[in-house]
């Protein structure tokens, strides 16, 4: 495996209200060439949509939320997936009562944020269909350009 090196870069700003984080990373990726990084998030939703990969049907199930949800903490990273920058991202939340639950986010509309995005110029991470989990997953033998 190849590790980073000084050319990484780093972005950080705010989330938009309103926004979809996952969607909004995405268009802020594919505007800024950004192929390969680890990203990191925290603020407040109005509504997330979760999801949860059950390792014997091999689907995720999913289940929308539709109140108000502190971001404790969100990761994820970007690479490419059938040739697009894909976004794959995890969250852990708490509600009004402190009760906290997590997935993997699929859907969600900001109500305040802020992310940092650490960029991998010199890794391009791809992901492919892995028969053994069903997922698509990075190729060991893809990670340096």
């Amino acid at each position: 495996m190849k590790q980073a090196s000084s050319t990484q870069k780093t972005y950080m700003n705010s989330l938009p209200k309103g926004a979809d984080i996952n969607i909004f990373l995405k268009e802020f990726a594919i505007k800024n060439n950004i192929q390969t990084a680890s990203l990191n998030f925290i603020g407040s939703l109005e509504q997330v949509s979760l999801g949860f990969y059950d390792q014997t049907t091999r689907k995720y199930n999913k289940k929308d939320f539709f109140t108000p949800f502190e971001i404790v903490s969100g990761t994820g990273n970007i690479s490419l997936k059938d040739g697009e920058v894909f976004i794959h991202s995890h969250v852990i939340l708490s509600d009004k009562n402190y009760q906290v639950i997590g997935g993997h986010l699929f859907n969600s509309k900001v109500f305040a944020g802020e992310y940092v995005i650490y960029e991998l110029p010199e890794l391009l991470l791809k992901r492919n269909f892995d028969k053994t989990t069903g997922l698509s997953l990075w190729n060991n033998n893809q990670i340096s350009k």
